[in-house]
């Protein structure tokens, strides 16, 4: 066992949910290199909003120093003008009521 994390659940400051997980591993330096994190925006039964932040996986060099190292990035889960729209409207009114979004057809 090398002690590297492979997932683990994550609290994020405003309280919101989400997951760690390793993209990938060094196999020489039993390092994270690459992860993936979700922010749970909103969970029902049918319906899960999130944003999943992402590190492409890091270049090293022969010593393990990393040499380059991108941004991260983020998408929207689902990628869809509901999701987007019922974000942004939370935004603006934590107290929408949610109801009002069950109904909506794309």
């Amino acid at each position: 066992m090398d002690n590297v994390v492979t997932t683990a659940k994550v609290l994020w400051p405003d309280s919101r949910k989400g997951t760690f997980t390793t993209v990938y591993k060094h196999p020489t330096w039993k390092t994270v290199d690459a992860f993936s994190i979700t922010y749970v925006i909103r969970t029902s039964t049918d319906d899960t909003l999130k944003y999943i932040i992402n590190q492409d996986t890091l270049t090293r060099d022969a010593s393990g120093n990393v040499t380059l190292k991108s941004q991260l990035f983020y998408t929207f889960y689902p990628d869809t003008p509901k999701a987007k729209w019922y974000y942004y409207f939370k935004q603006l009114d934590p107290i929408y009521p949610e109801q009002q979004w069950d109904d909506w057809e794309e």
